[in-house]
């Protein structure tokens, strides 16, 4: 170990004894000592100081007497407090923090060696495990700061408020490119999950690239589609952006007009903020280090929606005993990446054949496939329902009913907009029925 180390190691513990409450001025953990002796005494000393006990030579010495696993070196030189150098105790921390991350990161190191040499291909998935293990590191050095006083918390707050009375008190995430679903949820909101979940057919893809080609054109939109290629995707959002039939995009069938409003249409989609990615064995940690990878190159200003496509097919970073708890697994990580990179994740999802035997085929929150830690994870879980799809002659025709039924922050709501599935075009009706 370096002078320097040794040195703030052997005395922090004896400065802390003499004045016990510099322990709120610094953010140390008894695993960033490298001697471990130090380490347990360190542990012991802010032990009794978080239950408000008493902190003297006499009581630590009480504490550490009897261990075995603390020498009579490493006990003396720890509560003799005339090596006290209360006024270093910052910069002791501050040596000892260092020299954790440099172990940390070392250690880290042999890792992805490990990974490397062990991996029997070097493929996205390896990469994801070895973004996690860098990662792991960088949130290792930042020191979490803790509860905060009111008084931090009200500037930011009004000017939070004096945004929402800006968008008449509703929209506070991204447009969704839905007036009337800005109108009952907010918009995408940071630090959110939405749940946007149907049976096939219902219009999932076009109300996921709708909303993202929405957001995109003021904050920035990432999707990771599971199920789709590139192609695919481009087809539907050229076609939706052209106003043309997909049929005819898909097949190369576009007469001159036609082929005019489609170059256009490419020429503005290419100036979105738009984000793809469609590796079919996606997981989780992909998905986050992925998205952790990306933000670090956007503009921090503007807010982000990662939409996923869809929930029950991509993979858990760590597998489950049975499917429910591996579908469970998923929707937490997924919350936990919205909540821990402030970007709202927007996941579809399927639901239950179930549905489909019922006379009401309307999706009720008991329909969620798989897993019902989904519902309980998710701010906001919307349906989607086409009544024309199930009956032909039903006068909702072209209407899709996006059935808001679970909305934590705000009401519950039933939204009615027009979808055009051969154009995967979504226009708003303005009607919402609470």
């Amino acid at each position: 170990m370096p002078n320097g180390l040794i040195e703030a190691e052997a005395l922090i513990n004896a400065s802390l004894i003499q004045q016990p409450d510099l322990i709120d001025e610094i953010s140390l953990s008894y695993e960033d000592f490298h001697d471990v002796q130090y380490g347990t005494i360190y542990r012991v000393i802010t032990w009794l100081y978080e239950k408000g006990k008493t902190i003297s030579p006499i009581t630590v010495l009480e504490k550490i007497v009897r261990r075995d696993d603390i020498d009579d070196e490493h006990r003396n030189t720890a509560v003799d407090i005339t090596l006290a150098q209360t006024w270093a105790v910052k910069d002791m921390a501050r040596i000892i923090r260092e020299a954790s991350m440099r172990r940390k990161a070392i250690a880290a190191g042999h890792k992805l060696l490990e990974v490397a040499n062990t991996a029997e291909r070097i493929d996205d998935d390896t990469l994801a495990e070895c973004q996690r293990i860098i990662d792991e590191v960088i949130d290792g050095g930042e020191q979490d700061e803790g509860p905060k006083h009111i008084a931090e918390l009200v500037q930011p707050y009004w000017d939070a408020v004096d945004e929402r009375m800006k968008n008449k008190g509703r929209k506070r995430g991204a447009d969704a490119g839905i007036p009337e679903f800005n109108y009952t949820v907010g918009g995408f909101v940071p630090g959110w999950m939405i749940v946007v979940a149907a049976r096939p057919s219902m219009g999932k893809s076009a109300f996921m690239l709708h909303t993202a080609m929405a957001a995109s054109v003021n904050d920035y939109a990432i999707v990771y589609s599971v199920e789709m290629g590139e192609d695919s995707l481009l087809d539907r959002v050229s076609a939706a952006e052209a106003d043309l039939h997909m049929y005819d995009v898909v097949n190369g069938r576009l007469k001159d007009d036609d082929y005019a409003l489609f170059v256009n249409a490419l020429a503005r989609l290419e100036k979105r903020n738009v984000y793809i990615d469609t590796n079919a064995y996606a997981t989780t940690g992909y998905i986050r280090s992925k998205t952790r990878r990306l933000l670090r190159k956007l503009d921090p200003s503007k807010r982000v929606v990662v939409f996923v496509d869809y929930l029950q097919i991509i993979q858990s970073s760590s597998k489950g005993r049975s499917r429910n708890e591996e579908i469970g697994q998923i929707s937490q990580e997924l919350k936990a990446m919205a909540k821990e990179l402030n970007v709202c994740v927007v996941a579809l999802a399927q639901l239950n054949r179930a549905v489909d035997s019922r006379s009401d085929k309307r999706p009720t929150l008991g329909d969620i496939r798989d897993s019902g830690q989904i519902e309980q994870d998710a701010d906001v879980v919307a349906f989607l329902y086409r009544d024309d799809y199930y009956n032909p002659q039903s006068p909702a025709k072209d209407v899709l009913e996006i059935i808001v039924a679970k909305n934590r922050n705000g009401s519950t709501a039933t939204i009615n907009v027009a979808y055009f599935k051969d154009k995967q075009r979504i226009i708003g009706l303005s009607g919402v029925s609470q």
